[in-house]
């Protein structure tokens, strides 16, 4: 029997090599025939009327910086998580519709897209920051549009999350703290 599959093994390795090294045989190259119809873009060298202008239609500011009352500092923020001595657990309100599903990914089929976020609670409870921890795909085609989903979700926590419970408290006094939190998109 092992000679057998000794054999066969043999043969297979013999018909690879002899198909790698015999060439295929030269196919003839169809004739190219040009049609009086087909129509040939040549380039253009553009020329003044060409040229597109722009002109301010507002003296509007459409957009302005808002200045932040204090920078945004991870380093000093508790984690309730990792205080044994509390049973601190926070509870966030979050809307996440399928209309938050971005559409370039719907159309290609991502599927459910879970993201793991981490949440800087400032002390009146507003979400001061977020960053994204991991991004799961239940469809690998996903990863393809993982910038999408970390820019919707960041923007779906620090717009809509609401913290529901009351927040974390060192020494009596509200302090911000990190929390963990996991929101997840589901195909349209």
């Amino acid at each position: 029997m092992i000679a057998g599959f000794a054999v066969q093994v043999a043969g297979l390795i013999l018909y690879q090599l002899a198909i790698w090294i015999i060439p295929e045989p030269e196919k003839e190259i169809t004739e190219f025939t040009m049609d009086p119809g087909m129509s040939f873009v040549e380039y253009q060298e553009p020329t003044q009327a060409d040229l597109s202008s722009t002109k301010e239609l507002s003296e509007e500011i459409i957009e302005s910086k808002k200045e932040q009352d204090e920078e945004i500092n991870w380093t000093n923020a508790a984690n309730p998580a990792a205080d044994f001595s509390s049973r601190y657990s926070a509870q966030f309100a979050v809307t996440v519709s399928p209309d938050d599903y971005p559409a370039s990914a719907a159309r290609a089929g991502t599927g459910t897209v879970t993201v793991r976020a981490q949440l800087l609670v400032l002390p009146d409870g507003r979400i001061g920051d977020v960053r994204i921890q991991n991004v799961r795909f239940s469809n690998p085609v996903g990863e393809d549009y993982k910038a999408e989903f970390v820019a919707k979700a960041r923007q779906i926590l620090l717009t809509r999350a609401r913290l529901v419970s009351p927040p974390y408290t060192e020494n009596g006094k509200p302090a911000k703290f990190i929390w963990t939190k996991v929101i997840t998109f589901t195909l349209p």
